[in-house]
């Protein structure tokens, strides 16, 4: 089965959006675990810091999910043999 240039240019622009679906989100991410990791320096209490901490894990473990949705698509996205 072949695919028309119109359906690969779809694909394309679909790929293309959640490429900068995925770098905006892991950006963000990024930001807001730097900015919890410094606010947590100055911390006095354990508990607090603890809380900090598992939400940093949480959202590195989202990230890391995310992270391979994203390099499975982009498998997919590679592996369309262009016809001409």
């Amino acid at each position: 089965m072949s695919h028309s240039h119109s359906d690969q240019e779809a694909h394309n622009a679909e790929a293309m959006a959640e490429i900068k679906k995925v770098t905006i989100i892991l950006s963000v991410f990024t930001i807001v675990e730097l900015i919890l990791g410094f606010w947590m320096i100055g911390m006095t209490s354990a508990v607090l810091k603890l809380t900090i901490k598992g939400t940093i894990v949480i959202l590195s473990i989202y990230y890391c999910r995310i992270n391979l949705r994203f390099l499975d698509d982009w498998h997919d996205f590679c592996s369309i043999k262009i016809n001409y």
